[in-house]
């Protein structure tokens, strides 16, 4: 499992996954906010 320690500049990390020929959404932090939450449900 993938643990994020600290956070990232959310505007430049999206404008690079966006702007990469071979970014997508599961590498957007949107993602990983979702898989966090899903995380503290369980």
């Amino acid at each position: 499992m993938i643990e994020i320690t600290e956070s990232p500049d959310t505007k430049q990390w999206s404008e690079f996954v966006l702007n990469h020929p071979q970014g997508d959404i599961f590498q957007m932090l949107e993602m990983a906010e979702v898989y966090e939450s899903q995380k503290r449900e369980n």
